[in-house]
Formats: C-alpha cells, sequence, structure tokens
C-alpha cells in the first residue's frame, strides 16, 4: 500500500491548475518538475553522477517576466520548511536573477505563479 504524502497532494494539486490553465497562459506549458527528491543509496548515487545538485527547487518555469529570468518553486507539505541546502540553493537562484519561492499550500503557489505571469511580483 502507497504511504499518503502530503508533499505529493500539494504537487499534484499545483500540477492540475498549470494543466487547466495552459490554453490562457502558454509558457506553462514549459513548466517543469526537477527530480532531485529522495532517494535509495544507488539511486542517490546514480542521480549525483547525472548531474543532479541536492537542494534544487521541485519546479522550473524557463519563461522571463517581472523583471526575472524565470522562476523556480519549491513545494513543501503543510507546515513544513526548505532544509539549510533547500535554502542555499534558492538563494543562488535568487541572486542570479530568479525568482524563487516556496510554498507549503498549492493554493498561495498557484496566486505566486500567476502573479509573475501578469508581471506583478
Amino acid at each position: 500500500m502507497a504511504r499518503h504524502s502530503p508533499e505529493h497532494d500539494e504537487c499534484v494539486a499545483i500540477i492540475r491548475m498549470i494543466r487547466l490553465h495552459t490554453s490562457t497562459y502558454p509558457p506553462l506549458a514549459w513548466f517543469f518538475h526537477i527530480d532531485s527528491g529522495r532517494a535509495t543509496r544507488a539511486q542517490g548515487a546514480r542521480k549525483k553522477a547525472e548531474g543532479v545538485i541536492p537542494g534544487i527547487p521541485d519546479y522550473c518555469l524557463p519563461y522571463a517576466s517581472s523583471g526575472f529570468h524565470g522562476l523556480y518553486l519549491e513545494m513543501k507539505a503543510p507546515g513544513k520548511k526548505p532544509t539549510k541546502q533547500q535554502k542555499k540553493a534558492m538563494a543562488y537562484l535568487q541572486g542570479a536573477g530568479y525568482a524563487v519561492a516556496w510554498f507549503d499550500d498549492w493554493r498561495e503557489a498557484w496566486t505566486y505563479i500567476i502573479d509573475y505571469l501578469d508581471g506583478r511580483l
């Protein structure tokens, strides 16, 4: 039996919204997930060999808007916060000119994405 994951639920909800609104906001068609999540030791070694960097946010929207080069989002389970590695990666990306944010509620993430696309950040 699969283990329930609140973070998974938040991610699925935001992806559903993305897919529902791609015709209104065409750049959303390029919103993608970055696989740097949990792994066994062997899977972790394989991911590292392939270039995965720990702490990189979950999602990227490679579309310039609101004065930024693109958007990175980290989704967390309700009540959870980014790790030290995630904070370090997010700080780097912000310094490099990207809009970066983390959310533990898909509704807040959705509002942020729309504000980003509409140039309101």
